[in-house]
């Protein structure tokens, strides 16, 4: 996913995810590589936060970026399975 989001929005993203969803950004960085990852947290460390009409945006954007890449066969979405009480 990472390579096909170009760097600009990959890192609005990130931002938001750090702010808005901190363990999603963390499961994110933890699943590239070091080198991939050390980059992207200090380019993060150097933005300023988005505002909330930017933020809802990126947000917007990337669902649509994600249908995208699942109706191109780029990636699969799959729901996790529920546990049972």
């Amino acid at each position: 996913m990472f390579k096909e989001l170009d760097q600009e929005f990959l890192l609005q993203l990130m931002k938001v995810l750090e702010s808005e969803y901190k363990d999603v950004c963390d499961y994110f960085l933890n699943n590239i590589s070091n080198r991939m990852a050390d980059g992207i947290r200090d380019d993060l460390s150097m933005m300023k936060a988005l505002n909330a009409e930017a933020t809802e945006q990126v947000q917007k954007d990337f669902l649509m970026k994600m249908m995208a890449m699942k109706r191109d066969g780029l990636i699969v979405l799959e729901r996790p399975e529920e546990e049972e009480e």
